[in-house]
């Protein structure tokens, strides 16, 4: 692998939606994988008294584990497969999310625009 990440192990995604015990529990009691669900009923994956479904076929999540091109991506430490709520609110599919392109033409102008604002000297 030139990129990417090995994903034997913990998984660092910040997404609650790739973790396999992370969950948010509404005040009514309806239970969500991502808080960004959090009142829409019909993306709770159970609730206090029944338990939790299976909610990764109810979400028909798709993993970045499982995506070639998120394992061998440059950009997989800053995106892990994107937003699955950004996803959904787009297509209402929870599929990968993929940030590439956008990362390619902007990633070089956040950088320079870190170092510019933190004072940084950078030798040439």
């Amino acid at each position: 692998m030139d990129y990417g990440w090995d994903s034997d192990g913990i998984t660092p995604t910040p997404c609650m939606v790739d973790r396999n015990n992370t969950f948010t529990i509404h005040y009514d009691g309806n239970i969500y994988q991502c808080p960004a669900l959090v009142g829409q009923d019909e993306l709770a994956c159970g609730d206090i008294h029944q338990g939790i479904q299976n909610y990764s076929k109810q979400y028909q999540v798709k993993n970045w584990e499982n995506h070639k091109a998120c394992r061998n991506c440059l950009y997989l430490l800053l995106c892990f497969g994107g937003c699955r709520f950004m996803k959904y609110r787009k297509d209402l599919t929870m599929d990968i999310d993929c940030k590439k392109n956008f990362l390619d033409e902007t990633l070089e102008s956040f950088v320079l625009q870190d170092i510019k604002e933190s004072k940084v000297l950078v030798r040439e």
